[in-house]
């Protein structure tokens, strides 16, 4: 599969030239979303979570702070991502 940075897929392929490379964001999505829902699942159903957040949203959201220079900037991201799934939807929504 081809892939050329499309936010579907995440990040482009190292620009190395390694042809091992290129399919590894399309296998990290294939695997990891699975996963992924299954935890948000869960955690909806016992409360500890918003319930109308799906493996897109979060992966998306994960993948504009996967590989930031500012581990600061990084661990505030984080937290304002956690807190926001942990406490849900504001009134205003």
């Amino acid at each position: 599969m081809d892939h050329d940075g499309d936010p579907e897929l995440g990040p482009a392929p190292p620009p190395s030239g390694e042809p091992a490379y290129r399919g590894l964001p399309a296998y990290f999505l294939d695997s990891f979303t699975p996963v992924l829902a299954q935890f948000l699942n869960t955690a909806a159903a016992t409360g500890q979570t918003r319930a109308d957040t799906s493996p897109d949203d979060l992966m998306r959201a994960l993948s504009g702070i996967a590989a930031p220079d500012d581990h600061a900037y990084a661990n505030r991201v984080i937290t304002l991502l956690v807190d926001g799934l942990r406490n849900g939807p504001t009134a205003s929504q």
